[in-house]
């Protein structure tokens, strides 16, 4: 039945969030609401590190659910167990947050998303993760009702080449009707910029080869230059996980 009451609350919440957005209107930012939101996140950590189990009862909702970058999704319960064994990302990682905002929604409900790096204290590995985090006021309360983690991708290591090259692939592809591809140079950087999408980097794999990184995307892409038989670069191919999404033929 406390499931069932708060999901129905959750779908309540949303309802509200769709009006406000229906009608214009832009969340709230109260401080007060803020530094409240801001200490029942600290009393999660400091809980984590104490593998406090009765603090966790406490600040998480009663049907809270958590999406992990990896895709996997933990109950309240299962959250619970494994931050009491000591097993979540924050328990075994310093963070360095860039970006982070906290919106409240009619004095009861707060969003906060945030960037983040996790370095792990045991070997030093690095996870860059955007998450967004829901917590509702139950009476004078707060509690974390859900939250969910997207892995952003680690920038590549380049492969050491001669930037020379870069002046071959400069220039504009055709992809088809309306789209293009259009690639620059900017010293020793290469750049990617197909019509209606952001621009990206091209780190480089080999002399053709390079890797389509753009560090808010977690898509493994690369872009493949294509010579014809006199050696000028005729084509740059586009790759998702290996597999060719397109192919544009070089205009100028």
């Amino acid at each position: 039945m406390k499931k069932i009451l708060f999901i129905l609350k959750l779908l309540m919440v949303a309802s509200a969030i769709a009006q406000v957005q229906a009608m214009g209107q832009s969340p709230t930012q109260d401080s007060k609401t803020e530094q409240e939101i801001r200490a029942i996140r600290q009393e999660l950590i400091d809980a984590g590190k104490r593998k406090d189990r009765a603090a966790y009862e406490r600040l998480l909702a009663d049907g809270f659910t958590f999406i992990h970058a990896t895709g996997g999704m933990e109950t309240r319960q299962e959250y619970l167990d494994h931050a009491v064994g000591g097993t979540q990302l924050f328990q075994r990682a310093d963070s360095e947050t860039r970006d982070e905002q906290i919106h409240t929604y009619e004095g009861h409900t707060a969003v906060w998303t945030s960037h983040s790096i996790w370095r792990n204290r045991s070997d030093n590995s690095e996870t860059i993760l955007r998450s967004t985090n829901v917590f509702v006021k139950t009476g004078e309360h707060w509690q974390w009702a859900a939250g969910q983690s997207t892995r952003l991708p680690s920038r590549p290591k380049a492969a050491t080449i001669d930037h020379s090259l870069y002046k071959e692939y400069v220039g504009r592809y055709e992809i088809g009707p309306g789209r293009t591809l259009t690639v620059t140079a900017e010293g020793e950087t290469l750049r990617g910029l197909v019509t209606g999408f952001r621009p990206a980097e091209l780190i480089p794999k080999s002399a053709t080869d390079f890797v389509w990184f753009n560090p808010e995307f977690n898509v493994y892409s690369e872009v493949v230059f294509i010579k014809g038989a006199g050696g000028q670069v005729i084509h740059a191919a586009f790759l998702r996980d290996g597999q060719e999404v397109w192919r544009a033929k070089k205009n100028k």
